[in-house]
């Protein structure tokens, strides 16, 4: 969220309910570390899947 700068205080309050919406929706939040293994994984995957 790049809310430009101020007071904040309005976006802190609010992302508890916008997180469990999407939470709601199937979404998972994690680091970009973690989303760079899980993209690492499934190319690993896709490239140990048999041609057909």
């Amino acid at each position: 969220m790049h809310d430009g700068g101020g007071n904040r205080s309005k976006t802190v309050q609010a992302l508890p309910e916008i997180i469990s919406n999407f939470r709601k929706q199937g979404y998972d939040f994690v680091t970009i570390p973690e989303l760079l293994n899980m993209e690492d994984a499934d190319q690993k995957s896709v490239a140990n899947y048999p041609n057909e």
